[in-house]
């Protein structure tokens, strides 16, 4: 399983996609969506997974696309058009397929993971027997995490932890995506047990409030009983990748690594630079190194939270100024932020 996973370096330098010979029209219709699937015309493209300390590609996740161009090109229109026809579980087959073979041939093998996400309604859904072929290859020779979404949590848990179950004896690793979009997620994250827990990109890209810091807190307190590594999804700025390893990811996905397209040895970001973590601020006094910064640290026995400014030096009335500012749920890090505090601090006389 994907316990202590090192998940290593790509084997190839770069990919292209090839892109179905058939020609659609700009499908509207349930018989247009049926036509697409029954000639299993849907392109994989895959977006990197990041290690946020060295930058390696650890992965890839395969993304569904319809055809280019018509209005079926998208995965929610796509899906969307399944359930109405009934047909998801097919569908479900078909992305998969897809992924698997485009990744056989792309050479996404170990020690590479591919991500795919599934429905669990595919469950108990005989594979069609012209996919057989595709899904018994991605079996023996690729690493795959599957992706289950809180969506499924609501919907149906009996099913998605059957799922889960038949992940696992295929010898699959299972993530949980989307976690901290609904309620739902945290509760089912101790009977899940993933592997891996991909935090929803709002975390990240809004403001921090009380619900987030209990979001993060959750997370980090079950990957820390179970091992499990934490991915931030939705990354597209130096800052939502610090914020991402604040909150205790170890993986980052996003368009600053890359967009989904073909497999490329390294990621292209605009500029990776470091997450970084910053130091803390004390009461200094004038020639203090620390002065100019502003810390706000509370750490109880199920809770740490660290939020640290630095005044850019602007000028003018306190409401206007600004400040260059991280949030952090790292305990060992809150800890570190609180320390250089408390070593100043003097007696109240």
């Amino acid at each position: 399983m994907l316990r202590g996973l090192n998940l290593g370096w790509p084997v190839v330098d770069q990919i292209t996609m090839s892109t179905p010979g058939v020609s659609h029209p700009f499908p509207t219709t349930v018989e247009d969506f049926l036509r697409v699937l029954d000639e299993r015309a849907v392109q994989p493209l895959f977006q990197p997974l990041i290690d946020l300390e060295s930058r390696h590609v650890l992965g890839y996740e395969a993304l569904a696309r319809g055809p280019m161009g018509s209005a079926l090109e998208s995965p929610a229109a796509l899906f969307g058009a399944a359930w109405r026809a009934g047909r998801v579980a097919e569908l479900d087959w078909v992305c998969r397929a897809a992924a698997f073979t485009e990744a056989g041939r792309c050479g996404l093998v170990p020690p590479l993971t591919l991500f795919v996400n599934t429905e669990p309604v595919t469950l108990g859904v005989a594979c069609p027997d012209d996919l057989s072929p595709a899904i018994e290859l991605g079996e023996d020779r690729l690493r795959v995490v599957v992706e289950v979404t809180e969506r499924a949590v609501a919907g149906d848990p009996a099913r998605l932890l059957a799922t889960v179950a038949q992940a696992r004896r295929a010898g699959w690793g299972v993530a949980l995506d989307d976690v901290g979009a609904a309620p739902a997620s945290l509760a089912v994250l101790p009977f899940v047990r993933p592997d891996l827990i991909k935090l929803d990109m709002r975390l990240l890209q809004g403001r921090t409030t009380a619900e987030a810091a209990h979001i993060v807190n959750t997370v980090r307190a079950q990957a820390e009983r179970t091992d499990a590594l934490v991915i931030a999804e939705g990354i597209e700025t130096i800052k939502h990748a610090r914020a991402a390893a604040a909150a205790g990811a170890t993986i980052g996905q996003g368009f600053l690594f890359g967009h989904p397209g073909g497999v490329h040895r390294r990621p292209r970001p605009r500029h990776a630079g470091d997450p970084g973590r910053r130091g803390p601020g004390g009461r200094p006094g004038a020639d203090d190194p620390l002065r100019g910064e502003w810390a706000l640290i509370v750490i109880g026995p199920r809770f740490a939270a660290a939020l640290v400014a630095h005044d850019l030096g602007d000028d003018g009335p306190d409401d206007q100024r600004r400040y260059d500012m991280v949030v952090t749920h790292d305990r060992e890090l809150v800890i570190r932020a609180a320390e250089p505090l408390l070593r100043r601090l003097v007696p109240e006389h």
